[in-house]
């Protein structure tokens, strides 16, 4: 096949490269969340939870089924985790085609419109923790 882009050394280099590249980010991120590592810099910084903190160990006790100890560590993983789940797989694909990981328009104006209140909502449920509400404070 003549001009086809294997051939041609068009684009299925350049996909095959970007397909490492994803699958290398996915493997090095999917090492550190599985060796313990403390992620949060401000917990590291402070001693105290970020109003995240919670979410990588909730996210992993739910792939594990442990849905009742996610839930008590951190009850926004089951909306945070899916949700970044989603747009870290359309940003690897979009990067995977295009060489481009920026989200479509309609898309990044959605995560505004979803992500802020979510991210208040995370800011005023860490506050209420702090004021003894919820089993206190996740640990760090």
């Amino acid at each position: 096949m003549e001009g086809s882009p294997v051939q041609s050394g068009g684009r299925w280099p350049l996909r095959i490269g970007r397909a490492a590249t994803v699958l290398g980010v996915v493997g090095a991120v999917g090492l550190l969340v599985w060796s313990r590592v403390q992620l949060c810099p401000v917990a590291r910084l402070t001693g105290c939870p970020c109003p995240g903190c919670g979410l990588t160990r909730a996210t992993l006790e739910i792939l594990r089924g442990n849905l009742r100890f996610a839930f008590a560590l951190q009850p926004f993983a089951f909306v945070v985790s899916p949700l970044l789940a989603c747009l870290l797989g359309v940003g690897g694909v979009r990067y995977w085609r295009s060489g481009s990981p920026r989200l479509p328009l309609k898309l990044r104006k959605l995560v505004e419109r979803v992500g802020v209140p979510i991210a208040l909502a995370m800011v005023v449920f860490w506050a209420l923790r702090f004021a003894g509400f919820w089993s206190g404070p996740v640990p760090v």
